[in-house]
């Protein structure tokens, strides 16, 4: 497994850039050291690309990631990831974070993801 972080200054973004198998775990992980970035940084908004990661998830693996990003919650911060944390269940992550006050929207592209990033209009939410 591999994670590359950069800081784009310019939109004032965090890109990471995440391969190989994950965990519950390597979330918590990743979310802490996005969060002290966020802060030490001031950064508004987060690329988090999983599109060369495959991870195949359980429902209860899922909560406890999306319930994660209650840290992010009022901060402000736009969170976009690409890819898929499983085939069919990156609605229920979207929604467990959404309703813990995050800003996260799951994207099947990079430009889909960084149109709304740079401040388009939200996408319809899956349910």
């Amino acid at each position: 497994m591999s994670k590359e972080f950069a800081i784009d200054h310019e939109k004032a973004r965090l890109v990471v850039c995440k391969s190989g198998p994950g965990s519950v775990e390597d979330a918590e992980a990743t979310l802490r050291r996005m969060a002290e970035l966020c802060r030490r940084h001031g950064l508004t908004s987060i690329l988090l690309d999983l599109s060369r990661r495959r991870v195949k998830m359980d429902d209860l693996g899922l909560y406890r990631i999306g319930a994660m990003y209650e840290s992010f919650a009022g901060g402000g911060q736009r969170i976009a990831l690409i890819g898929s944390l499983d085939t069919g269940s990156s609605g229920y992550f979207e929604s467990v974070a959404r309703d813990r006050g995050a800003n996260v929207r799951v994207f099947a592209s990079r430009e889909e993801a960084e149109a709304w990033l740079d401040g388009e209009a939200d996408p319809p939410a899956e349910d």
